[in-house]
């Protein structure tokens, strides 16, 4: 779905700003629950510690955070945190299920690319794998 489209069927995807912090925290913690099962302490602390290192840590020419939103409700999240100048992690990413197959997380996907591509970042890590491998560590700890 092209942007066109999306604005269309009441999707913006937009920059983060710290009233934000909140839903990412939630709705990262909420939708691993429900799909991966993932609901120990130590996940947690792993989600909310990372989500406040990246605000702490915002270097704009080397990170960033992109909310999407469905008729002005948040409703997905895309991030990439820097590890140095040439290295970044692709992180928090997440679509409300009730978005998915519209296009919407292939957008936060593109515009993560993007925002690689433009600043130099050379590697960008995609850790979800390591969530899967780690699994039982989050689920039953």
């Amino acid at each position: 779905m092209n942007e066109k489209n999306l604005k269309e069927n009441g999707i913006l995807i937009r920059p983060f700003n710290l009233d934000d912090i909140d839903f990412v925290i939630s709705g990262q913690l909420e939708l691993y629950e429900l799909e991966y099962g993932f609901k120990s302490d130590i996940w947690k602390s792993y989600v909310i510690d990372g989500v406040h290192d990246l605000v702490d840590q915002f270097d704009s020419k080397k990170d960033c955070m992109y909310i999407l939103e469905h008729d002005g409700l948040p409703m997905g999240c895309a991030a990439i945190t820097h590890v140095d100048d040439i290295t970044a992690k692709f992180r928090f990413f997440f679509v409300d299920p009730k978005l998915r197959g519209k296009g919407a997380g292939h957008k936060l996907l593109d515009m993560s690319v993007k925002f690689c591509v433009e600043m130099d970042i050379s590697m960008c890590i995609y850790g979800h794998l390591a969530h899967y491998m780690q699994q039982d560590i989050y689920m039953n700890a």
